[in-house]
């Protein structure tokens, strides 16, 4: 190689360097168009070696995405951890609409959002892809409380969601209010309920048993005299 091609090459590579690219933002609808970028980047930064793509990588993911492959993060092929991790993403991302949503949104639970809270943050897990209400609906409705499922699974899928949502936060609100249902009660709780029942019912009983014993002692001195009475008219006359 000549000077001035060597010259070239390091002010190319110099060049390079110094343009400090910024690695692409992560695309949750074409993963596989995102690794293709990914993949010139590491190119255009020397970023050659398996491990460091795998390094660089795992920062990139969503935390929704990285929940999902967590074993190939957790456990790194000893081989080739970056295309062992790139096959598992694109695989993870590339389920039907309905798979997806599943998985994507399968570690969230309500917690103290309400529910057109919780809609929202599972849309953001879902990102830019392109999702049918009747998809989405069933797996945002099991995470709502089992009374309000009760209420809306009677609706119509295809209504829409927002308004079904704040539907929701209405029945949720007013259920934070009411009393707890019955399947929220303790065993401790019945237990005493059936106790103090118990103890009305035994009060009740011996007020009755009370207001009893006057009239059964006075029917019984009637029943007495008239026994006597009885007696006395029955025994026979003798004459001497």
């Amino acid at each position: 190689m000549s000077y001035e091609n060597t010259v070239s090459t390091v002010q190319q590579a110099s060049s390079v360097r110094s343009l400090n690219l910024t690695a692409p933002s992560f695309k949750i609808t074409d993963p596989k168009l995102w690794f293709i970028r990914l993949e010139n980047y590491f190119l255009a930064n020397r970023i050659l070696l398996q491990k460091d793509k795998f390094g660089l990588t795992s920062t990139l993911l969503p935390d929704e995405v990285a929940d999902n492959v967590r074993e190939a993060l957790a456990k790194p092929d000893t081989e080739k951890p970056y295309d062992v991790l790139k096959e598992a993403v694109i695989k993870t991302l590339s389920l039907s609409d309905q798979q997806a949503v599943e998985q994507l949104v399968s570690q969230v639970q309500i917690g103290d959002r309400t529910p057109s809270q919780l809609k929202n943050y599972m849309k953001s897990l879902i990102g830019d892809r392109h999702i049918d209400n009747n998809l989405f609906y069933q797996p945002w409705l099991r995470r709502l409380p089992a009374n309000i499922q009760q209420i809306l699974a009677v609706g119509d899928t295809d209504a829409d969601l927002d308004n079904v949502a704040k539907i929701a936060d209405r029945l949720y609100e007013r259920s934070k209010q009411a009393s707890p249902p019955l399947h929220n009660v303790t065993v401790d709780d019945r237990l005493d309920t059936l106790q103090k029942e118990i103890n009305i019912l035994c009060r009740k009983l011996s007020e009755l048993t009370q207001r009893e014993k006057p009239r059964r002692s006075s029917r019984d001195r009637s029943r007495e005299r008239n026994r006597s009475t009885s007696r006395r008219r029955t025994t026979p006359a003798i004459f001497w």
